[in-house]
C-alpha cells in the first residue's frame, strides 16, 4: 500500500537551557508513522544504503522506504523482531540485530539467519571490509564477510562488556576500563580509559575517525575523543544533565539524543556549549543525513521527523490562524480568521489587535500601504496604519486593491470595479484619472466610482508607466486608460482570469483552470498574441519587484519576468496548508494554518540533489530478465512488467515519473503507481526510456527485444510455401488419380455391364435352351396330333407367358420375390404338363410375410430349378418331387431347392455317355453371372449344394441351398 507522506508541522517549545529571551521558532519536518504505512511508531535506527534506499528498525522488525512504501523483512527464523544497528556489506546486504544479539541479514528478497554461538545480550556487531565481528562472554567470533563462515575467536580476559562499535576496518569494544581494537588484519590493540564514578557505565559512539566515549549513561562530563589508533584527542564538555539514547556525528556537529529531545554540539568547540536544540519533549533515538541533506530523527513513540533544511523556520501562530500577511512599519499586519487585523513584531510576536470584524468573519484579502490597511471579510474595512477606523462598507465585498496615486485607488469587487477615493487626499489635488472618475460619478457613495458594472471583479493590477488598469472579470478583462475602457482579447479570445500582474509591458492572467498567461500589450492596449507558460494546477501568484511567486498542488515556483526563466522552490509542505507568500527584502515567508515560514535566505534558491531513479524488477511473463542489456525474449514472452522506486525524500510533491516506447511520445505513469505494464507488446526491438518530471533528462533506459513468432519467420514462410506447393502438387496428382481410377472405373463399370449383359443373354439362352425349348415344342405338337386342342393351347399359352416373362425380366437387375416366385411356378407347371404324371413339385414361405417387399437378383434361381428337373429327376423312376422352400434369417433370403432325383454322380455319368466333353450350359452361365454379381459387394450371394444318400449310400437326391443378402 502507498505510504502518503502527508506534512504534519510540529511546534516545539522552548528548551530550558536557552536564554529567557530566545525566539519562539522551529525548523520545519514532515512526519512518517503508522498511518503512512510504518509498521511501527517505535523506530530504533535509521540508515540509508548505498543505492539510496532508508531502512529502518522498528518494534516490528526491519523495513525498507523507498518514499513510496515501506517494505517488511520477516523471517520465522527470528527470536523476536525489535532491533537496532543497521549496516551494509561490500555485498550490499543488509544486516540488523534484535534485542536477543541475534544476527540477521537480506538476501534476494527475504531475511535470513547466520549460524552464531548463544550472544552474550545486546551488543552492536560490527562490519568491517573483510570481516563481521560478534561480541561473546569470552572476547569475539569473527566470521569471513564473504562466505559467512566462522573464521577465528578472540579470547579477551574481562568479565563485562559495556559496548561495542564499528568503522570501515576496525571494531571497538569497551569494557569497564579498557578499549579494544580489533584491526581488519585482525590483529588486537587496546588502551585504558578514565575510571568511570561507581555504579554508572560508559558509552561508545562511532565519530568519524574514531569513536566517542562518554562518562557514563549521562553527558555529565562530555566526550572522551579517541582517534583510530586509540589516542585520546580531546574531551568535549557537556553542560547540563541528560539520558543518553545514541549519538550522532553530522557534519561539524554532535547530536545527543535523549528521552527529551536531540541537542548539538561544535565538534571542534571544546567549550561544551550547546548550539540548538531539537524535538523538545520527544524520544529521539537517532539522527542520520541522507544524501539529499535531510535530517531523519528517529523516535521511540512517533515515528521519523524529517528536516529538509534546518535553516527553514516555523514561527508558530498557537492562538489565531493567520490567512493573509503583509509588510507594516515596524512588523507585519497579519489578518486572521476569526476577522481580527493584527500587528505583529518582526519574529511575529507580541501582536496588537488594530481592527476586529464584529461577526468574527475570516479576512479573506489584505492590503496596507503607509497610509491605510484595507482587508475584507463580509465587507471591507479601510483603517489607518495609526489605528483610526474610516468607515466599513459591508455592502461591498472587495476582492483587490491597487493604489493609482496619492489620490485614487483602483479596486475589483463582487458588485462592480472601479475607483476609491483617498481620504487624506484633498479635493484640490490634481490626477489624471480625475476626468474619468468625474464622469461616472456615484451619488449613493461619494468616495466610490464605479467603471465597469454588473460585473464580478476578481483581481486588478496597475501598469504606472504607461498608465493602465487591468480588471479581471466573470465577462473578461478589461484595460482602462485614463480616458476608455476596453477588452483584452487576445487572438480573438476573452481571457477569463483569477489574478492579474502587469510588469514592464506584460499583463500575467492566472486562469480559472490554474494556468498561467503571458499577455504582451503596448501602450495603448492593444493585444495580438497569448502564450501559455509550462505551468498549471496554480492557486496563487504574487508579485514582488520583477518577479512571480506561484503555488500549486504542492510546488511553489518563482518566474523571473525579465527572462521567463522558471525556478522551483522546495519547501515541503502540504497543498491544503498554504494560505499566502510574502518577499519582505530578502526573506521569503509562506503562511500555513499552523504558522509562518521563513525559508532559508539562500537555501530556497538553491537546488536539492536529484532523485534516484532505481529498477527493482522487470519481468517478462513473470520471469525475471536482466534491467541491462539487450534481452532478446521469445514471442510469446510479451507480458512486460517494469517495478521501480523514486528515492526523493524530505518533499511532499515528487516529481512525475514519465516513459517513451522507442520514439513515441513522453506519458506519465499513474500517480500512486510504482509498476509499469506492457501486457501484450508485439515482436520487435524496444527502447524503454524514463525520465523525472515533464521536463526532466532520461535517468534509465531498458532494451529488449521480442523475437517474431515462429509463423512470421522467413523460413516458416518458405516452409508454407513448400507445403502449399506440395499440397497442390499432391491436390492436382489425386485429382488425376481420382479421374483415372474413375475412367478405369466406368470402364470397369462398363466391362461389367458388358459381361453382365451377357450373362443376362446367356441366362436368357439357359431358360430357353433348345432341350426345353423342342421339348415344349414338341409337347405342343403332340397335343395338336392328339386333336388336345384344349391342352394345346393352355401349354402354348403358358410356353407364351413364361417366354415373355423371362425376356421382361432380363432387362431388370431385380425382381420381387413374389415375381420370382410366380415365374418359378409357371415354369414347373409347363414341366410338369410335359412329365405327364409322377412329377409333383411344392413351394413353401417360412418368415416371409411381404414378398413384394423383398428384391433379389432376377433370374437367379431358374437355372438350378432346371438342373434338378432335367439332371435329377429326368432319368428317375418313379414318383418325381422338388421342394422349394423360401426362408428369410435376419437379411439374408434362403433358398432351398431339394429333389429326390439321381443325384449329381449319376447324372454326370449319363452326361458322359452322351458326350465326353460335356458340361450344364445353364450351369456354366449361372456360375459367371453368380460371379459378375458378387463383385463390390460386402454381403456376398451365397451358393451350398449338398449330395442326399440313403442309408445304404445309394443316391437319394440333391439339395441346393441359395443365401442372397437382402
Amino acid at each position: 500500500m502507498r505510504s502518503v507522506k502527508k506534512i504534519n508541522w510540529f511546534f516545539l517549545l522552548l528548551l530550558l537551557f536557552f536564554a529567557a529571551t530566545a525566539q519562539a521558532q522551529h525548523p520545519c519536518y514532515l512526519k512518517l508513522n503508522r498511518q503512512d504505512g510504518l509498521p511501527s511508531d517505535a523506530v530504533y535506527n535509521v540508515f540509508q544504503d548505498s543505492k539510496g534506499f532508508m531502512w529502518m528498525a522498528t518494534g516490528e522488525g526491519l523495513c525498507r522506504y523507498d518514499g513510496f512504501e515501506f517494505v517488511s523483512y520477516k523471517s520465522t527464523e527470528q527470536t523476536s523482531l525489535p532491533g537496532s544497528c543497521i549496516r551494509e556489506d561490500k555485498y550490499g546486504r543488509i544486516w540488523y540485530e534484535n534485542f536477543d544479539g541475534y544476527l540477521y541479514y537480506t538476501d534476494s528478497g527475504k531475511l535470513k539467519s547466520i549460524n552464531q554461538n548463544t550472544p552474550y545480550y545486546y551488543l552492536p556487531f560490527g562490519i568491517s571490509t573483510h570481516y563481521l565481528y560478534i561480541t561473546t562472554n569470552k572476547g569475539a567470533d569473527i566470521y569471513d564477510i564473504a562466505t559467512l563462515k566462522h573464521v577465528k575467536s578472540l579470547d579477551i580476559p574481562v568479565t563485562t562488556w559495556i559496548n561495542t562499535v564499528s568503522s570501515s576496518n576496525a571494531y571497538y569494544m569497551l569494557s569497564e576500563n579498557i578499549l579494544y581494537k580489533i584491526s581488519d588484519d585482525l590483529s588486537l590493540t587496546s588502551c585504558k580509559i578514565p575510571t568511570s564514578e561507581k555504579g554508572v557505565l560508559h558509552n561508545m559512539y562511532a565519530a568519524p575517525d574514531g569513536v566517542y566515549i562518554t562518562s557514563g549513561n549521562s553527558a555529565e562530563k562530555g566526550f572522551y575523543c579517541y582517534d583510530k589508533n586509540l589516542k585520546l584527542v580531546k574531551k568535549i564538555s557537556i553542560q547540563g544533565q541528560m539520558t543518553i539514547q545514541h549519538v550522532s556525528a553530522i557534519d561539524s556537529s554532535i547530536f545527543i539524543n535523549s528521552p527529551t529531545g536531540s541537542f548539538t554540539y561544535a565538534i571542534e568547540d571544546a567549550s561544551g556549549e550547546r548550539k540548538a536544540a531539537y524535538f523538545n519533549g520527544k524520544s529521539v533515538s537517532g539522527v542520520i543525513k541522507d544524501r539529499q541533506n535531510n535530517i531523519w530523527f528517529s523516535t521511540t513513540n512517533e515515528g521519523l521527523f524529517i528536516v529538509p533544511d534546518m535553516k527553514n523556520i516555523l514561527f508558530p501562530t498557537e492562538t489565531f490562524t493567520i490567512n493573509k500577511i503583509v509588510v507594516a512599519r515596524d512588523g507585519y499586519f497579519a489578518a486572521t480568521q476569526k476577522g481580527k487585523l493584527l500587528h505583529v513584531n518582526q519574529n511575529f510576536e507580541n501582536s496588537m489587535v488594530v481592527s476586529s470584524d464584529p461577526g468574527n468573519s475570516s479576512i479573506y484579502y489584505l492590503y496596507a500601504d503607509s497610509q491605510y490597511a484595507i482587508y475584507s471579510s463580509l465587507g471591507f474595512t479601510l483603517t489607518s496604519v495609526a489605528g483610526k477606523k474610516y468607515e466599513h462598507k459591508k455592502i461591498i465585498a472587495l476582492k483587490e486593491v491597487v493604489r493609482l496615486d496619492n489620490k485614487y485607488y483602483a479596486f475589483a469587487s463582487s458588485v462592480f470595479c472601479g475607483f476609491m477615493k483617498n481620504h487624506s487626499s484633498s479635493n484640490s489635488e490634481k490626477s489624471v484619472w480625475d476626468s474619468l472618475n468625474n464622469s461616472e460619478k456615484n451619488t449613493r457613495y461619494p468616495d466610490i466610482t464605479p467603471l465597469i458594472n454588473l460585473v464580478r471583479g476578481k483581481s486588478v493590477t496597475y501598469d504606472a508607466q504607461n498608465r493602465q488598469i487591468f480588471f479581471a472579470t466573470n465577462k473578461g478583462v478589461y484595460c482602462v486608460s485614463p480616458h476608455a475602457v476596453s477588452t483584452i482579447t487576445p487572438n480573438g479570445q476573452s481571457v477569463f482570469a483569477n489574478s492579474l500582474q502587469a510588469v514592464n509591458g506584460v499583463l500575467y492572467a492566472l486562469t480559472s483552470m490554474g494556468l498561467v498567461l503571458k499577455i504582451p500589450y503596448t501602450p495603448s492596449g492593444a493585444v495580438a498574441s497569448c502564450k501559455n507558460l509550462p505551468l498549471k494546477d496554480i492557486s496563487i501568484m504574487k508579485r514582488f519587484g520583477n518577479e512571480l511567486y506561484l503555488f500549486g498542488e504542492g510546488n511553489l515556483y518563482k518566474l523571473n519576468t525579465i527572462n521567463d526563466s522558471i525556478e522551483r522552490i522546495e519547501i515541503s509542505i502540504d497543498i491544503n496548508g498554504i494560505n499566502d507568500i510574502l518577499k519582505d527584502k530578502e526573506k521569503l515567508y509562506v503562511v500555513t494554518n499552523e504558522g509562518i515560514i521563513s525559508l532559508n535566505n539562500q537555501g530556497y534558491k538553491t537546488k536539492r540533489k536529484p532523485a534516484l531513479f532505481y529498477i527493482n524488477s522487470v519481468t517478462a511473463n513473470g520471469k525475471p530478465i536482466s534491467a541491462d542489456g539487450n534481452n532478446e525474449l521469445n514471442y510469446f514472452e510479451n507480458n512486460i512488467t517494469i517495478s521501480f522506486s523514486v528515492l526523493d525524500f524530505g518533499t511532499v510533491v515528487q516529481a512525475g515519473v514519465y516513459y517513451k516506447l522507442n520514439d513515441n511520445e513522453w506519458k506519465e505513469i499513474t500517480k500512486g503507481s510504482r509498476l509499469l505494464q506492457f501486457p501484450a507488446l508485439a515482436n520487435g526491438s524496444y527502447t524503454l526510456s524514463f525520465k523525472l518530471g515533464e521536463y526532466g533528462s532520461i535517468v534509465k533506459k531498458i532494451q529488449f527485444s521480442i523475437q517474431p513468432a515462429f509463423w512470421k519467420q522467413w523460413w516458416f514462410y518458405l516452409i508454407c510455401l513448400l507445403v502449399v506447393f506440395t499440397l497442390i502438387l499432391v491436390y492436382y496428382k489425386r485429382k488425376i488419380n481420382v479421374r483415372i481410377n474413375k475412367l478405369e472405373a466406368q470402364k470397369k463399370s462398363m466391362q461389367l455391364e458388358q459381361e453382365l449383359g451377357k450373362s443376362m443373354l446367356t441366362s436368357i439362352r439357359a431358360q430357353m435352351n433348345p432341350h426345353f425349348f423342342y421339348n415344349a415344342l414338341n409337347t405342343i405338337q403332340a397335343y395338336i396330333f392328339m386333336n388336345d386342342k384344349t391342352r394345346a393351347s393352355s401349354y402354348l399359352a403358358k410356353f407364351s407367358r413364361l417366354t415373355r416373362i423371362i425376356l421382361e425380366m432380363s432387362e431388370a437387375e431385380t425382381v420381387s420375390l413374389n415375381e420370382e416366385a410366380e415365374t418359378m411356378k409357371l415354369y414347373l407347371d409347363l414341366e410338369k404338363m410335359r412329365f405327364e404324371s409322377g412329377f409333383e413339385y411344392d413351394m413353401q414361405f417360412h418368415g416371409i410375410d411381404n414378398k413384394e417387399m423383398i428384391e433379389i437378383p432376377s433370374m437367379i434361381i431358374q437355372p438350378y430349378i432346371e438342373n434338378a428337373i432335367k439332371h435329377g429327376l429326368l432319368h428317375k423312376n418313379g414318383d418325381k418331387l422338388l421342394h422349394i422352400i423360401f426362408e428369410r434369417n435376419s437379411n439374408i433370403l434362403q433358398v432351398t431347392i431339394d429333389d429326390n432325383g439321381i443325384g449329381r454322380k449319376r447324372s454326370e455319368e449319363l452326361n458322359k455317355i452322351r458326350t465326353e466333353k460335356y458340361r450344364s450350359f445353364a450351369t456354366k452361365a449361372s456360375e459367371k453371372r453368380m460371379e459378375l454379381l458378387n463383385k463390390g459387394r460386402s454381403e456376398k450371394i451365397k451358393i451350398e449344394i449338398t449330395d442326399k444318400t440313403h442309408p445304404n449310400g445309394s443316391a437319394a437326391g440333391t439339395r441346393v441351398v441359395i443365401k442372397i443378402p437382402i
